[in-house]
């Protein structure tokens, strides 16, 4: 059964601060549309990207590679986008002699921003091949999705008219679209991740204007310590009962406060030690169908 979920917008970018298990969402996330019968590409940013490991492959490179039936996954980089971005200025050969040259470096360090908006627009480009129903992308930290998907109204501020102008008002207009673009961010029922889940999503909105659609709380434990009877335990497997109902306890009030805090639904992924991808991608399925609006 395919989730609703899937048929809103054809470009899911993951974010999240490091550690709270993006890349997992990311690859889960991909793994559930591609079961549901869409066609999915799974992108990385990151040449050293975890997402082949996830799926047992090694490291993933500019060149597709096909994962499952209906998912394939590939990097993008930002020095690729640049040489595709000129020669589809019908720049090929100047582009294949800034490689060799290295003067790409040099390019990118001169127009601040010139990376983040090519690597958009690769992946708009992406889109625009109508070769997946849905593009998940494994993005970059919390903080430098921010500025990265600021990219687009930064230069269209400071660069009034050529091709850098034209690229990017079309990644804007992207970002801007519900119907292509929405943002997942992943957060861990702590502290500290859910404080960051919340200023990114109001900065998202309020910089950026791109739709955010669920947050994914990963790692909720179930809400079992809290029934148990401890009087008949030995002390330590007392103190170890009470430990971990003083954790539910806080994972439930961070939950709390996402939903008080956030106008969005939330999608709770259980505590997970040693399942294969193939449980995760069922428990993120399920959960988005309990989930559907």
């Amino acid at each position: 059964m395919r989730p609703p979920f899937f048929r809103e917008s054809r470009l899911l970018i993951v974010a999240g601060k490091g550690g709270v298990g993006k890349t997992t969402v990311a690859a889960v996330t991909a793994a559930a549309a591609a079961a549901s019968g869409l066609r999915t590409l799974l992108v990385g940013l990151d040449s050293g990207s975890a997402l082949g490991e996830s799926f047992g492959l090694g490291s993933l490179t500019t060149s597709r590679v096909e994962v499952t039936d209906n998912l394939d996954a590939q990097i993008v980089v930002p020095d690729l986008a640049l040489r595709d971005w000129l020669a589809d200025k019908r720049l090929a050969r100047l582009a294949d002699r800034l490689a060799t040259s290295g003067a790409l470096d040099m390019i990118a360090t001169a127009v601040p921003g010139i990376r983040d908006i090519l690597v958009l627009g690769r992946i708009k480009a992406l889109i625009n091949e109508a070769n997946h129903d849905v593009i998940v992308v494994d993005g970059p930290a919390s903080g430098h999705a921010v500025s990265m998907l600021q990219t687009a109204t930064g230069l269209r501020e400071s660069v009034s008219v050529g091709a850098i102008r034209q690229q990017a008002d079309e990644v804007a207009g992207m970002l801007a679209d519900p119907a292509i673009t929405q943002v997942l961010l992943v957060t861990l029922p702590e502290q500290t991740p859910v404080t960051e889940t919340v200023e990114t999503a109001f900065a998202l909105e309020d910089r950026v204007g791109v739709r955010l659609g669920p947050i994914f709380v990963n790692q909720v434990d179930p809400q079992r310590a809290a029934l148990v009877n401890t009087e008949a335990f030995d002390e330590p497997t007392r103190q170890f009962v009470l430990d971990q109902m003083a954790r539910e306890a806080m994972q439930q009030a961070m939950i709390h406060r996402l939903q008080t805090e956030l106008p969005l639904p939330l999608v709770e992924l259980p505590t997970v030690r040693s399942v294969s991808l193939e449980q995760r991608r069922r428990q993120l399925q399920q959960a988005l169908l309990e989930w559907a609006p």
